[in-house]
């Protein structure tokens, strides 16, 4: 089970970024040598520093695994393949091995939307009514572009359908997932005006594409994209199959990672996911970045792909056209992962280098994300750079600036000590990762710190007190986000948070109960379910080992997470409402 939302603050506040000089400042600190993590001698391909770094990663030579490619000018320069793609057929993994590299997917719709604007049949600032007339209305148009850059505000109805127990396999087809956002239209925020990343966007493009080709949407993506590149063992699947076309398969693991068991088959939200292809054929589209053989052959749709979407103030949301675009340890990429059912993929470029990484697996027994950034490490010789002056922290500063702080997208972060060293750190169960601060100084009532991956921690002040802070990591998703300090001074009345609550939006009713003996507080979504609630400081809660935000606020709150949020359930008195199947 999964959960979701959040309060809304006044929208305006969310557009607060740090002061200029602040950039500025902290820049020329980085030019000074201070920035904490350089490359060292540029690329460096040493296959048996990277064998060691694969044989780190736990595999056995009779169960599932992985395949993984560096690519540099465009050329396969190492392989490392591990396991089986088909362990009772005994397939090894190969570079022709068939996987669903998810949302990776979302890089060949914008790319068949990209070319449909090329051919004059659309226009990015088009509305969605236009192509899809049924669509919801708004008093600001969700446009084409927003869609591709996940600024439309549109909440990702599988997320919230899961939070709210009502998924069918339906809302995985285009027809159902055009069924659920009519039905339950509201959005976010209003359209153009934040990133939330959302696989409703990429399937609203996939029913574009269908109605303005005529054709369907694996058609056009075979047709326009795959068999021009040549990518002949790549392919939309679009119904339900147990295998691919190579007779691979994905797999559940157990809890000792010691037997495979087939998967079960799930249906491809296309447009969001759905493109099966393999290594052998991911280089080629690689290799279309530096050669595009697209559409009228013009640089233009790379470029396309590789520029950031903006919302309505002008801010960069760091996500082109299917790719995220971000830096790693200070050298710039452009990726995206992707995972559906068993399988995950991570495909990263590191454009100036000319050098790609891409690695699937078929089960989660690994991870293609931590080996992808253990690669990385190893073929850049990264190491870290210690400032030349690094200003002592006052202990008054350490003691004020540390406590949560909460962002409008339900994500919380939190600045804590450790050894005499402070570390700024994602406030979730079971998720350990955290930075180390190196302090840079104060600068106009406000005070700079940068993490371990160079990104900038910057505590604004009001009224003489920490008010918030900016910071643009923690995520995968890289945007300056803005966390305001969580008041834990003001006493809580556990109290005044039971009772019964309903969301009209979506026609969901729920209890918040308070137990004094154990002194727990826990949310009650369906009959006989039942989740506890922790304290993350004030009004702000955690529903217990997953990652959704319950805020509370005068008679109502608000679920969500950095996906889905602003979901409002208000307070009924017990006059109201008789429902509740237990009872008074």
């Amino acid at each position: 089970m999964r959960w979701n939302c959040f309060t809304h603050r006044n929208f305006e506040q969310m557009k607060t970024r740090v002061q200029p000089g602040i950039l500025m400042w902290m820049l020329c600190m980085v030019l000074y040598g201070t920035s904490p993590l350089q490359a060292q001698n540029g690329w460096n391909l040493d296959k048996e520093a990277i064998d060691s770094v694969l044989e780190l990663q736990y595999f056995s030579t009779r169960m599932p695994g992985y395949a993984m490619c560096i690519v540099k000018d465009g050329e396969i320069v190492y392989s490392g393949l591990r396991g089986k793609a088909n362990v009772r057929d005994d397939i090894k993994m190969s570079l022709t091995t068939q996987f669903n590299i998810g949302s990776v997917t979302k890089q060949f719709t914008a790319a068949a939307i990209y070319l449909l604007e090329e051919q004059g049949k659309l226009s990015l600032q088009d509305p969605v009514q236009k192509y899809i007339p049924e669509f919801p209305t708004y008093p600001t148009p969700i446009t084409i572009e927003m869609l591709l850059h996940h600024t439309s505000g549109i909440r990702d109805h599988l997320e919230v359908a899961i939070l709210l127990s009502r998924y069918k396999e339906k809302y995985s087809t285009l027809d159902g997932m055009l069924d659920w956002v009519i039905k339950y239209p509201e959005l976010n925020t209003p359209p153009g005006t934040y990133f939330a990343y959302s696989n409703t966007n990429y399937m609203l493009l996939a029913v574009v594409i269908e109605r303005l080709s005529g054709q369907s949407y694996a058609q056009y993506l075979q047709d326009n994209i795959f068999t021009p590149l040549g990518m002949k063992n790549t392919y939309v699947e679009d119904k339900k199959e147990k295998y691919h076309k190579d007779r691979t398969t994905h797999y559940e693991i157990n809890f000792k990672q010691t037997k495979a068991k087939r998967a079960e088959t799930v249906m491809n939200a296309l447009g969001a996911v759905g493109v099966i292809s393999t290594l052998e054929d991911m280089v080629l589209w690689d290799n279309n970045f530096s050669n595009n053989k697209l559409g009228n052959g013009s640089n233009a749709l790379p470029k396309k792909m590789f520029t950031s979407g903006v919302t309505v103030d002008g801010t960069e949301v760091n996500y082109g056209g299917g790719f995220l675009l971000k830096t790693y340890r200070n050298m710039q990429v452009q990726e995206h992962s992707g995972g559906w059912g068993e399988y995950l993929t991570q495909y990263r470029r590191f454009p100036d280098e000319h050098v790609s990484i891409i690695i699937c697996v078929n089960a989660y027994l690994i991870s293609p994300f931590e080996m992808a950034d253990n690669v990385s490490n190893t073929l850049f010789q990264f190491k870290n750079v210690h400032m030349l002056v690094q200003p002592v922290v006052p202990e008054d500063l350490k003691k004020e600036i540390q406590g949560g702080y909460a962002a409008e997208n339900n994500l919380i972060r939190y600045i804590y000590e450790k050894k005499g060293e402070l570390f700024i750190a994602r406030i979730s169960e079971g998720d350990t990762t955290a930075y180390p601060l190196k302090y840079v100084g104060g600068f106009n009532g406000n005070q700079a710190f940068m993490d371990t991956t160079g990104h900038s921690v910057v505590i604004q002040y009001s009224g003489g007190k920490p008010h918030d802070l900016v910071w643009a990591e923690g995520t995968y998703f890289v945007t300056n986000r803005v966390y305001y300090k969580i008041d834990t001074e003001t006493p809580v009345n556990y109290n005044k948070y039971q009772g019964k609550y309903y969301c009209a939006a979506y026609d969901k009713k729920l209890r918040i109960q308070y137990f004094s003996r154990e002194d727990e507080l826990t949310i009650h979504p369906f009959p006989f379910v039942e989740y506890q609630i922790n304290s993350k400081g004030g009004d702000y809660y955690q529903v217990a080992e997953q990652p959704y935000i319950v805020h509370f606020g005068n008679g109502h709150f608000v679920f969500g997470n950095d996906w889905t949020f602003n979901i409002r359930f208000e307070k009924k008195a017990k006059k109201q409402i008789d429902w509740w199947p237990f009872g008074k």
